[in-house]
């Protein structure tokens, strides 16, 4: 889902670039996916500020991504839990 509020026109690209940062969200119920990035992070900043560990976090990005040049149905990859036991 994308938050709207975190948009923002990146300085460093010559032709106008608009980053935006999302919320993964379960396909099918909606609900917030429990292996998003973001998500963990917030769940973390949540219970260290309802801990009183601290009141602020600061999280580094990795921004990836994957360029295919051709797919023709099926997995590129297998899954990286195959065995089922990460879920």
């Amino acid at each position: 889902m994308p938050d709207l509020s975190r948009a923002y026109v990146d300085p460093f690209f010559s032709q106008t670039t608009l980053a935006v940062f999302c919320d993964v969200l379960d396909p099918i119920t909606g609900e917030p996916y429990e292996r998003d990035p973001r998500g963990t992070a917030k769940a973390a900043l949540a219970h260290m500020q309802a801990a009183g560990i601290a009141d602020t976090a600061y999280f580094g990005p990795e921004a990836e991504f994957f360029i295919f040049e051709d797919v023709q149905g099926g997995r590129v990859h297998e899954p990286f839990d195959v065995s089922g036991g990460l879920s």
